[in-house]
């Protein structure tokens, strides 16, 4: 069963990520959304695919790349817990891991080497 986002632009506003102008933004570039909604789409399709959530695809990708090496997650409940744990452990094939960036590269590439998604590329305040 594919879970649902609710509204994806509210999760992203005043970042690299919306094309907003509004309150808060200061990038002032064009947006990802509509690269950031495809990719989401395919993800839930993927996971769905694969048979377990959103949140299972997306722990075990973080923990599968050894450049990460710790994952920050919460839980509010027990059933959380164990759902994250489970996620934790759930192992991915290199095609799937494949797949994970093929789905993800249009959104990386719209963003560029940026790593602040909240300021203009040209006014970066990390380099």
């Amino acid at each position: 069963m594919l879970e649902p986002f609710g509204n994806e632009t509210a999760a992203y506003a005043h970042t690299a990520f919306s094309s907003q102008q509004g309150e808060g933004s200061r990038h002032g570039e064009e947006g990802a959304e509509a690269e950031l909604t495809a990719a989401l789409q395919e993800l839930r399709t993927l996971a769905g695919g694969l048979g377990v959530s959103v949140l299972t695809l997306a722990l075990a990708w973080t923990t599968a790349n050894p450049a990460i090496a710790t994952t920050i997650v919460g839980s509010r409940t027990k059933e959380q817990l164990v759902s994250n744990y489970k996620a934790a452990s759930y192992e991915l094939t290199p095609d799937v891991i494949a797949q994970l960036h093929a789905i993800t590269q249009p959104v990386l590439d719209k963003l560029g080497s940026n790593p602040d998604y909240y300021e203009n590329r040209n006014n970066s305040r990390v380099y």
